[in-house]
């Protein structure tokens, strides 16, 4: 099924190198949780921009644990739909989320907090791990009647 159909049927999900490598590290399913926050399946998506930034860091990796949470979370990455979201020029990968978010009318998971911030301020609502063990969510989400504002996670991960 293309991603603008199933979108129609049910909510994208762009997926942040943060929030992948969060749960693995935590040990939570995200799949499931996602959907049990949003009481719905959802299409699970990852940007171009998002797979290059996580090969690019596992390049520089020197190995141990870090490096295979990186080659985890690539691997977790690829089994889900993908968008062809790049940044241009000076452009961070930050700005590109935002710009696919406000561009699919979607939701992204993240637990990077500048960037949730960025998220909210654009009207976009944010999945993030709270406390190593479930999602919540920040944000209006459109198919739910109420405003969700919740504080920043306890498992961080920030890529360099």
């Amino acid at each position: 099924m293309s991603l603008k159909k199933k979108a129609r049927e049910s909510p994208i999900v762009i997926l942040d190198s943060s929030i992948m490598i969060s749960a693995l590290e935590c040990k939570v399913d995200l799949v499931p949780e996602i959907e049990r926050v949003l009481s719905a399946e959802f299409v699970p998506t990852v940007l171009s921009g998002t797979l290059s930034e996580i090969e690019d860091v596992l390049r520089r990796s020197r190995g141990g644990k870090r490096k295979k949470q990186l080659e985890l979370a690539l691997e977790f990455a690829k089994r889900f739909n993908r968008l062809d979201y790049n940044p241009l020029g000076a452009e961070e990968m930050d700005d590109v989320i935002v710009k696919a978010a406000k561009d699919f009318n979607a939701i992204v998971a993240t637990n990077d907090g500048e960037l949730r911030k960025r998220l909210v301020r654009a009207g976009a609502p944010v999945l993030f791990l709270r406390e190593k063990s479930h999602i919540e969510a920040e944000g209006y989400l459109d198919d739910s009647a109420t405003s969700l504002r919740n504080s920043s996670s306890n498992c961080q991960y920030l890529i360099d």
